[in-house]
């Protein structure tokens, strides 16, 4: 795990996350698979059993007719960039996750690694939140990694964490309605 800490490497890594946040937002099927994803009110939450509470991205509750409208009008790129530079910068530190090795058994490790950071933040009440749009945009991705002192490598997961309230859980289906025998 890298740790990002100071002040000036955030601003830099915020330059990273808008090109990634705008390739993505560029694309229409990324804005399409997102929008499909996003749970407009928490009675659509609790009836698809998933996806991404609204409320957790800073939208209000919308009646699910309205939420998709509304979303098509709202969701803009410098409103989104600006969102998420907010968000870094009220933030104590950004966590980037590195494999060791690349492949499943790296990845692996990437999420054992982040699965304990996240619930010890839990216990200690910081908050974290995902914030992977440099490593996820293949373009943007070598450029990070070559920042972050680890050219030719791979970056697995951003994370930015701090203090601060809670946001609504997201929604998951029972184990048994997910996993196969």
């Amino acid at each position: 795990m890298l740790l990002i800490t100071e002040r000036p490497r955030l601003e830099q890594a915020i330059e990273f996350i808008q090109q990634g946040n705008g390739a993505q937002m560029d694309s229409p099927a990324f804005v399409r698979e997102l929008k499909e994803w996003i749970r407009f009110n928490p009675a659509e939450a609790l009836k698809k059993g998933d996806g991404l509470l609204g409320r957790c991205s800073g939208s209000p509750s919308a009646p699910g007719w309205l939420g998709p409208v509304l979303f098509g009008l709202a969701f803009r790129k410098d409103a989104e960039n600006g969102k998420y530079s907010r968000q870094v910068r009220s933030s104590a530190a950004l966590a980037v996750f590195v494999a060791e090795k690349e492949g499943p058994e790296g990845w692996i490790q990437v999420g054992r690694s982040f699965e304990r950071m996240a619930l010890q933040a839990t216990v200690l009440g910081i908050r974290h939140a995902h914030v992977n749009m440099p490593i996820e945009v293949p373009e943007v991705r070598p450029g990070f990694a070559d920042w972050l002192g680890i050219p030719g490598r791979r970056p697995d997961l951003v994370i930015r964490f701090g203090r601060a309230q809670p946001m609504p859980m997201s929604i998951r289906r029972p184990l048994d309605a997910v996993m196969v025998s």
